[in-house]
């Protein structure tokens, strides 16, 4: 299980599960003297996202959390069948399941 990653991309439902208007953004965007490292302003300028005003920014960051939210619950839906199927085929007391978070993403969070 690899969600989500860059790109986003799920199966539907899930790929539009979460309606982007109801998406709260979590931190403000960061300037360079906000104390955030250098490469988040080369970041946004790299993508062109620096070129966006305000009423684009929000719109693209609503969009990539709500894909990003739906991409963790395609996640957890397939986490789920792979338990449910080991316990339908009477191994689950046999085996071992590891599931690790890796450092996660911004998704919008500081303009990235």
């Amino acid at each position: 299980l690899s969600y989500p990653h860059p790109p986003y991309s799920c199966p539907e439902p899930y790929y539009s599960m979460v309606d982007p208007a109801n998406v709260t953004l979590q931190r403000p965007i960061a300037k360079e003297s906000d104390g955030k490292p250098d490469y988040y302003a080369g970041l946004r300028n790299y993508t062109g996202q620096d070129q966006m005003n305000a009423t684009e920014a929000d719109t693209l960051y609503r969009n990539i959390r709500s894909v990003y939210l739906g991409c963790m619950a395609y996640s957890d839906m397939l986490l789920g069948r792979l338990l449910d199927t080991l316990d339908e085929l009477g191994y689950t007391e046999d085996t071992a399941v590891f599931h690790f978070a890796d450092h996660g993403d911004y998704a919008g969070d500081y303009g990235l």
